[in-house]
This record gives structure tokens, C-alpha cells and sequence, in this order.
């Protein structure tokens, strides 16, 4: 049997730190990496060529990391991104995430770490591209982050355990609708559940950007389900995110149900939640 091979590209002025990244990746059986040292290359990779994993300082010359962040994600919403950066300060993570970095790592980086990042972004991306091919896949659109899991995590769990597949789309209203802790905590609660939350894909506040997101994400995964905000919930951000989601399944065949809940990470009560049968 062949043994997968995956491209990483890897962005890095730090000839150093290039060559510690690169001798750990070397060791790890099936990853081929490409180095450049300034984002101007990167920029140029990302539009020509297919990638498996980008890995990318933040500082590095030419187009900034978080450039190269956004390139990537405009030309792959699904290849995974892994910053690696000296920045301790926690806006820089935020903006990363913002960005469509999938993870932030810090440097100086540990081995092990690293390596279980690599090696868990990959499979997970690996395993959601081979899962697209099976009949049953869920995709939450939320409009506060952790309304997935606040509000039908009982049911994404059951879908978990029945082998059909769960994405979590978070559109938001508000730049400031998720701070640095709730980013991180949506994240986490996502694993725990076994579900895939879609940080690259969160998009704030332009409506235009978010239906097309919408749309884009629908028409990719064709799911057989698409659970939505209730769209007389109280918050703003969440009744803009089930108009939009019923803007972009407007021919799908739906059901609701809503349900009083916890307030979610953003702390606003009472979201219920609306659920459309598609693609069937």
C-alpha cells in the first residue's frame, strides 16, 4: 500500500527556525515541504499550486502572515493553517483566527507539540474530504459562537455517533462579538464533541461575504441537514444569520423546532433553532 503524501507549505524568514521546522517535519513519514522566506513567494504558491498544510509566521517580509492567511483561505476554504509566531500577546492569536487560521502555535516551539498539531490538522482534513462522500452531513450556522453546542449539541452529538459528519459555520454580526477566550473555548468544545468547527470560514460583519459563505459551503458539502437560528431570536446577529441561511436554501424542503437554552459563550438568551432537510 502507498504511503500518503502530503505538501506542506512552510513560510519562514528565520533561518533558524526554518531549519528546526523543517528537520521536525522530515522525520514525520509522507510530508514534503516547500520553504520560502518572504510572503510575496508564498502568494504566488497558494494562487498556482494545491497544498496539503500551510504553516506560516506572522512577521516574515513582503505580505505579512495574515495576508497569507487570507490568500490561502480566499483559494482553499478547507486546507488547514498552522501559525507559528513569537507574538505572545493574545490579539495576535485573535486576528490569526480571524484571518482563517485553523490553530496558533508559540514559539519556541516543542517537538511534540508541534508534530501532534501537524499530524491531527492533516488527518482531520483528510478524514472530512473522504467523509464528504457518505450520505449524512450536518452543517450548523451560527450566529454566536458556541450556539451549536449550547443549543442542539445533544443532536450534533447523536449525529456524531451515528458516523454522519457535523461542520459548524459561525457568521457573526459584530468584529467584537467574540473575544479571544470564547474563540478558544469554541474550539475546545468542538473537539470535545467531535464535531468540525470552521474558524477560517468566520466572517464579521459583511452580510455580502457571509451569504456567499453561505452558499459556497452549502453547494461544497451538500449536506442532508442545515440547522439555522430561529429567526425571531432576540440577538440581531443570530436573526441576520437565519436569513441568510434561509436566503441560501430557499428551494430546500424545511422543518423547525425551537427550544429555550442556556445563554451560549456570547451570553444572550433564549436561542432556539430552525432545521431544513436538504439535498434529499
Amino acid at each position: 500500500m502507498n504511503q500518503p503524501s502530503f505538501r506542506v507549505l512552510y513560510i519562514e524568514d528565520a533561518f533558524d527556525q526554518a531549519l528546526l521546522v523543517k528537520a521536525m517535519l522530515n522525520t514525520m513519514s509522507g510530508y514534503q515541504v516547500t520553504h520560502v522566506q518572504d510572503g510575496d513567494q508564498a502568494l504566488t504558491l497558494l494562487k498556482n499550486e494545491h497544498w496539503d498544510l500551510i504553516i506560516t509566521d506572522l512577521n516574515v517580509p513582503g505580505a505579512d502572515g495574515f495576508a497569507v492567511i487570507r490568500t490561502a483561505r480566499k483559494h482553499s476554504v478547507d486546507t488547514p493553517i498552522l501559525v507559528t509566531t513569537g507574538y505572545e500577546q493574545a490579539q495576535y492569536e485573535e486576528q490569526a483566527l480571524r484571518a482563517g487560521a485553523d490553530q496558533v502555535i508559540i514559539k519556541p516551539l516543542n517537538r511534540d507539540e508541534f508534530v501532534t498539531r501537524v499530524v491531527g490538522m492533516v488527518e482531520r482534513d483528510q478524514r472530512s474530504s473522504a467523509d464528504l462522500d457518505l450520505d449524512e452531513i450536518v452543517v450548523v450556522i451560527e450566529g454566536r459562537l458556541g450556539d451549536a453546542e449550547m443549543g442542539c449539541g445533544g443532536v450534533l452529538m447523536k449525529s456524531v455517533a451515528e458516523h454522519e459528519v457535523v461542520v459548524v459555520v459561525p457568521v457573526l454580526n459584530d468584529p467584537e462579538a467574540a473575544t479571544h477566550e470564547e474563540l478558544k473555548a469554541a474550539s475546545l468544545a468542538a473537539d470535545i464533541l467531535g464535531i468540525e468547527r470552521r474558524m477560517d470560514r468566520a466572517l464579521f460583519g459583511d452580510r455580502d461575504a457571509q451569504r456567499d459563505l453561505i452558499e459556497q459551503t452549502l453547494h461544497e458539502l451538500r449536506p442532508t441537514t442545515v440547522y439555522l437560528p430561529a429567526p425571531n431570536d432576540r440577538d440581531v446577529s443570530r436573526r441576520e444569520a437565519s436569513l441568510m441561511g434561509v436566503e441560501a436554501t430557499s428551494d430546500i424542503p424545511t422543518y423547525t423546532h425551537t427550544r429555550p437554552r442556556r445563554p451560549a459563550l456570547s451570553s444572550s438568551p433564549n436561542a432556539s433553532w430552525t432545521s431544513g432537510s436538504r439535498w434529499s
